[in-house]
């Protein structure tokens, strides 16, 4: 049976195996991204940047039984990285002020969840049925825009297989 943290294991492991993201993720942020998994919600700040983080937390999890679905898990992720301040130049797009550093962190969500998608659905994860129902991406700036962050919220599903 697959529990939470095997499953924020699998996707942290399937990104940085990709080579294709990790060279989106030099192209986008000038660097590959350093991959963390349970790291403290307590204050300390993630030091190195770019990351991404996949939270799990299996006391806190509900199991979620219906007839096509026999457990589903929440998976948080976090990916974001430090802008230094020459690079907050805004860009202009047709009257919308864009903030460059927002577009480039949504672009690797975008790009990270495709790649989650494909491989759940080709290879499954760890040789289980298990099926990445739902995902959301909230696109914040911390502090004064100098971190950016995609919080990405995904909803797996093991299959039933009664």
């Amino acid at each position: 049976m697959l529990t939470m943290g095997q499953i924020a294991k699998w996707v942290t492991d399937t990104l940085k195996a990709d080579t294709v993201f990790t060279a989106l993720c030099v192209t986008q942020v000038g660097s590959a991204l350093n991959f963390y998994r349970h790291t403290p919600v307590d204050g300390r700040a993630i030091e190195v940047s770019p990351f991404l983080t996949a939270y799990s937390n299996e006391l806190g999890q509900d199991f979620v039984a219906n007839t096509e679905y026999f457990r589903t898990w929440e998976i948080p992720l976090a990916l974001g990285y430090y802008v230094p301040d020459a690079e907050n130049d805004s860009t202009p797009d047709v009257g919308v002020t864009v903030w460059t550093p927002t577009d480039k962190v949504e672009i690797l969500a975008v790009n990270a969840l495709e790649i989650l998608r494909r491989e759940a659905r080709n290879c499954g994860i760890y040789g289980e049925s298990v099926t990445l129902l739902s995902t959301r991406i909230i696109v914040t700036e911390i502090g004064e825009a100098d971190d950016v962050q995609a919080n990405i919220f995904l909803t797996f599903g093991e299959e039933n297989h009664i």
